[in-house]
């Protein structure tokens, strides 16, 4: 139909996928990057110093934005009231998740994929700009989002990971407020378990695919704890 953006949706409205005028899609991560891109731009001065919220499994990408104007990206673990709360006790003017879950304070204090939409049009509307080409200006990464099945009796392996993850990775900085996080400067890796299924989800970010893939390589190697005691079901 010669259109210039395409929107999917999740069917309670709240994470927005998007597709360019090309008919490519080009990833939930980049929903929110390009909606917090839009704020930043249209807030002036107040951008400079401004902060923004995301949860440990969202892409660099966010960073990078808020780094072109001076702002700051608050992380937080995941779940959406989690970022809401640091949302608010910042006053930030944009949030979300790496899901496609944009939070936008004008609009309401939840992810909201209608708010989402809005965004993108007015991005849009004020760029007079193709779409693949605003998404061009980002800098791309591969994020690979990988799973491990717990076994019977492995549901609570948070303290396990804490004390593992980090002594496997001394040259990481590691951020233990939800599962663990590791980052160095060109990746991170997120590996948590999951609050709704017995499951351990691992989420890598690189430069390009073989590092991200390489990386939770290392990660599931590390994470053989038979010395625990544990089992992991791939």
């Amino acid at each position: 139909h010669g259109a210039d953006i395409g929107f999917a949706q999740d069917p309670d409205a709240d994470r927005l996928a998007i597709v360019d005028e090309a008919g490519r899609y080009i990833g939930e991560e980049y929903t929110l990057a390009l909606a917090a891109l839009h704020v930043l731009g249209k807030a002036g001065a107040k951008a400079k110093g401004a902060t923004l919220a995301a949860n440990l499994s969202t892409s660099r990408m966010i960073d990078d934005i808020a780094a072109r104007f001076d702002a700051t990206v608050l992380r937080t673990p995941v779940g959406e009231a989690n970022v809401a709360d640091a949302m608010r006790a910042h006053n930030s003017l944009i949030g979300g998740e790496g899901n496609g879950g944009v939070i936008f304070p004008p609009c309401v204090m939840v992810r909201d994929s209608l708010a989402g939409m809005a965004l993108m049009l007015d991005l849009l509307a004020s760029r007079r700009t193709p779409l693949s080409a605003i998404v061009a200006e980002i800098p791309a990464y591969a994020i690979i989002k990988d799973k491990v099945t717990l076994g019977p009796g492995n549901k609570d392996v948070a303290g396990t990971l804490a004390e593992t993850l980090p002594a496997g990775f001394p040259d990481a900085k590691a951020d233990v407020r939800d599962g663990v996080r590791l980052d160095w400067p060109d990746r991170w890796v997120h590996v948590r378990t999951s609050n709704t299924e017995p499951i351990m989800r691992l989420i890598a970010e690189a430069r390009d695919e073989n590092a991200a893939r390489a990386l939770i390589a290392q990660v599931r190697k590390v994470l053989s704890l038979e010395k625990e005691g544990l089992r992991l079901e791939t």
